[in-house]
């Protein structure tokens, strides 16, 4: 049986659609590492409530810009593959 190889033009489309798919992961990922990384800096220098909180709030926040900086980046590459 012989199978037809993708075309350069056909086989682009996924790639686009795999980028595409990779937003959410790094959307939920970013500041799920942030709050992990926060939890445990609090842990290793022995922080204390209430400044736990602020400290493990920040690095989710770095954790979120850090989620939506690579999505932006993603949706430039796929906007300039075009």
């Amino acid at each position: 049986m012989i199978s037809k190889r993708p075309t350069p033009q056909r086989s682009e489309g996924w790639g686009k659609a795999g980028l595409a798919m990779s937003i959410p992961t790094m959307m939920v990922a970013g500041p799920l590492v942030g709050l992990i990384m926060g939890h445990y800096v609090c842990l290793w220098f022995g922080i204390e409530k209430p400044w736990k909180t602020w400290v493990e709030m920040g690095l989710l926040a770095l954790g979120m810009i850090a989620g939506g900086r690579e999505t932006v980046k993603i949706i430039k590459r796929i906007s300039s593959d075009s």
